[in-house]
C-alpha cells in the first residue's frame, strides 16, 4: 500500500484511502460477543 501511495503522491495525482469494512455491523458485532464469550470460558462443549 506504501508503494502505491507515494507512486501517486510522485505524480500528484490526488486519491482517498477507505476505512470502511465490507462487513455488516451488526456481523461484526455478533463475531466481537462471541469471542468475548470464548475468551470467558462460556461455550458448551458438543461430544459426539
Amino acid at each position: 500500500m506504501n508503494i502505491i501511495k507515494a507512486f501517486f503522491e510522485a505524480l500528484n495525482i490526488k486519491f482517498e484511502v477507505a476505512r470502511d469494512s465490507p462487513y455488516d455491523p451488526d456481523f461484526v458485532a455478533k463475531i466481537e460477543r462471541s469471542r468475548k464469550q470464548a475468551a470467558e470460558g462460556q461455550t458448551v462443549k458438543i461430544t459426539f
